[in-house]
């Protein structure tokens, strides 16, 4: 199965902590793409990853004129 993960903000906290978790402990039969807006090192995730997207356009607000 392909699950995508899309976080608004990079800065690691509350629900970048919940993908994280979901990340490493959901089995590694399926493929992980994550999708952060903000610039974030996903180093210490890189081995369960399929990939990464950046999407700088995000903001942590829903806001018509950024999202």
């Amino acid at each position: 199965m392909k699950i995508l993960h899309i976080i608004t903000q990079g800065t690691w906290g509350g629900a970048q902590r919940y993908v994280e978790d979901l990340i490493t402990h959901i089995p590694h039969q399926h493929s992980h793409t994550i999708a952060i807006g903000a610039h974030k090192e996903t180093q210490d995730l890189q081995s369960h990853l399929s990939s990464y997207i950046s999407l700088t356009h995000l903001k942590r607000n829903i806001s018509p004129i950024h999202d």
